[in-house]
């Protein structure tokens, strides 16, 4: 019987140790990424859509610029990037910096601590910035997508939006 009990510890502790082996294993994976990578579509909305969420018949906006804000663990701004979207209204930009470094150090992941807000529009006829479509007055936060490899090393990706600016006059709707 005592055998019995010696042999039951045994396999739990070799079970045990291979869980964390696998936990640590995943954990230097994750942590395996040398940048931080940020992406998102900007675009202009269409008329038929204003004062909702939907982006049909919405535009991409080339030119367009969307500000990425992080704040630290007090709430301080520590970084500050302006993005501009090329001629798909896709824009992607990379984050680095000791700041990053500071995030880690506090346990906080950018998509708790970075927003990205709408800033400019290159056509003055869709110049207003739409807080409807996923805040892009107020700063909408980053959302995790995957590891990717980025100008010859990995990164993490990050998704913003999409945003979008709308018609400052669209004509009367009519029902």
């Amino acid at each position: 019987m005592a055998a019995t009990k010696k042999l039951s510890l045994l396999l739990a502790l070799v079970s045990l140790s291979a869980a964390l082996l696998q936990l640590a294993s995943c954990n230097v994976e994750q942590d395996a990424a040398e940048s931080i990578v940020v992406q998102g579509m900007i675009y202009c909305q269409s008329c038929k859509c204003r004062g909702t969420r939907s982006l049909a018949s919405a535009i991409p906006l080339p030119g367009a610029k969307v500000s990425i804000q992080c704040r630290d663990h007090k709430g301080r701004v520590g970084f500050y990037k302006v993005l501009t979207a090329d001629k798909g209204g896709y824009a992607i930009g990379e984050l680095k910096g000791p700041f990053f470094q500071t995030l880690a150090h506090h346990n906080m992941k950018p998509a708790a601590s970075c927003t990205a807000r709408l800033i400019y529009s290159p056509n003055s006829n869709c110049a207003v910035v739409s807080n409807m479509v996923n805040s892009g007055m107020d700063g909408c936060h980053l959302q995790y997508s995957k590891i990717i490899s980025y100008k010859g090393h990995k990164a993490d990706l990050y998704d913003f939006g999409p945003l979008a600016f709308r018609p400052a006059n669209c004509g009367p709707q009519f029902h």
